[in-house]
């Protein structure tokens, strides 16, 4: 470090500077302080003292310019996500940090991603984990794949910023994942309907009815007021989340897409039966029921005035299912339905993805899991001219 220059200034004032090089620009980099001392020996003790708490400042400066720790803290401040999204991956940039925080940028190098990768496919211990210290946690390829994704992601901004010259998660391939069909998580129509049949929650029967016949997803369902059903139309304009420790909030929803659905009769006469008997509790309990939400929670609350969390719904649906002995149905699954019988029954993909509210390659990938009319027809016309093959007389095996 060179040495520092101490002046004094006019009324027992003292200027002390000290140089650290320079900006990536040319400017030179240094720091200045005016303060009060009696003498010379004072203002040297004071610069000296100065100039130790510089020089600790600087390292620790050094140290943490252009690491992916001043990359995550930049991105972080210049990005917006949403309640759930920065809860939901708190433990993606942790283990970024870990991995790589107080490395240099231009040290971080697509094989020691890669070798990160094949650490995060290794079991590990949850530290914390009250119920069981010794239970092992296997990351799968898919939620690697979202780890790879971030830091992706990250490094990509620092490309942008001009802090790498080349973002080096490029080169790296993430772990395959198998496609999971999810029609199995799928009820058809008739298997809804006898399932619904032995539900007796109100709120959790018309959440089902509302997410298989207009495709909403569980937070919007539990966002929906009175004041959102208006001339036959469901308004659809903001999601209900849950973050833990934290009350219920609101958001808009996924992408900000906002809906209007047309609703159906059957589904329109449902509401007004759930608005009737919603009423009639809060009544028989002396309370007036307000116009709140939809699905209200009335045993936090006998006013209508509280909703259920989202997660409620899902919660709910799967202790049914399990008391019923069902397959594993999901209540997103319902959304499903929703999409595929419109596909099936020959909605334009353009149509069906604008009443889902997404994106129409979203909705033809995830949502198009029945058979349309025209495969059925094809299996029949294959399975008429087959039909010899199978007539054959059968000798004995070989």
């Amino acid at each position: 470090m060179k040495a520092g220059n101490l002046r004094q200034r006019a009324n027992g004032k003292w200027q002390y500077r000290k140089p650290y090089g320079s900006y990536p620009d040319g400017r030179r980099r240094e720091r200045s302080a005016v303060f009060t001392a009696k003498n010379q020996t004072e203002a040297s003790r004071i610069a000296t003292q100065l100039a130790a708490r510089w020089d600790r400042e600087h390292e620790a400066q050094a140290d943490y310019r252009d690491t992916m720790n001043e990359l995550v803290d930049t991105w972080l401040a210049n990005v917006e996500h949403s309640p759930t999204t920065a809860y939901r991956n708190r433990a993606v940039i942790a283990a970024i940090r870990a991995e790589f925080g107080t490395t240099k940028l231009v040290n971080i190098t697509p094989l020691a991603i890669n070798q990160w990768k094949l650490k995060l496919a290794k079991p590990y211990r949850k530290e914390g984990d009250k119920r069981d210290s010794q239970r092992l946690i296997t990351r799968g390829p898919s939620t690697i794949r979202q780890y790879l994704a971030w830091l992706h992601t990250i490094l990509e901004e620092g490309y942008r910023w001009e802090m790498i010259p080349t973002n080096p998660a490029d080169k790296v391939k993430p772990p395959k994942v198998r496609q999971v069909d999810q029609a199995v998580h799928m009820p058809t129509v008739q298997a809804l309907a006898v399932i619904l049949s032995y539900c007796t929650n109100p709120n959790l029967v018309l959440a089902a009815q509302i997410a298989a016949s207009t495709g909403c997803r569980a937070g919007e369902i539990a966002a929906l007021r009175w004041a959102d059903v208006r001339d036959g139309v469901l308004y659809v304009s903001e999601s209900s989340y849950k973050v833990p420790g934290e009350a219920l909030g609101r958001k808009g929803t996924k992408a900000n897409k906002k809906k209007r659905l047309l609703l159906t009769d059957d589904l329109l006469a449902a509401l007004e039966a759930h608005r009737a008997w919603q009423v009639e509790q809060c009544a028989n309990a002396g309370e007036t029921a307000v116009q709140g939400p939809i699905l209200a929670n009335l045993r936090d609350d006998l006013t209508a005035s509280r909703g259920y969390p989202p997660g409620w719904m899902g919660q709910e649906w799967s202790r049914l299912c399990k008391s019923l002995g069902t397959p594993p149905y999901k209540f997103h699954g319902l959304r499903h339905l929703h999409g595929s019988i419109m596909l099936a029954k020959g909605i334009s993909p353009t149509d069906a993805a604008d009443r889902q509210g997404q994106d129409v390659n979203t909705l033809l990938a995830f949502y198009a899991h029945a058979f349309s009319d025209a495969a059925q027809k094809a299996a029949n016309v294959i399975g008429a001219e087959m039909s010899p093959l199978f007539a054959l007389p059968q000798g004995e095996p070989q």
